[in-house]
């Protein structure tokens, strides 16, 4: 997944916060956990940590098993930070 279908932008008509679909590159909600076109499973992203997702989430959209990606922070080997009892790792 690029850089791209992670961040978050502005539509200037409505004022509103939105992404692309990384499958179908349709416009959506910033909030929208599935694409109403494609129907693809979307991470959930928000202002506070963009860039950044649960480790189940990137679990998720990696095929990777959360407690490699916990091992990976402790070793050192991925950045992550505990934000509100939940670890987070960045995403791109």
């Amino acid at each position: 997944m690029t850089k791209a279908h992670t961040e978050a932008k502005t539509d200037a008509r409505t004022n509103t916060e939105t992404r692309q679909c990384p499958c179908c590159s349709a416009t959506l909600n910033i909030d929208a956990k599935t694409c109403r076109y494609c129907g693809h499973a979307l991470l959930v992203l928000t202002p506070s940590v963009m860039g950044w997702v649960t480790v189940a989430e990137y679990a998720a959209a990696t095929s990777k098993q959360e407690e490699d990606i916990m091992s990976a922070i402790r070793d050192g080997d991925m950045d992550g930070q505990l934000v509100c009892g939940t670890w987070m790792v960045q995403y791109e």
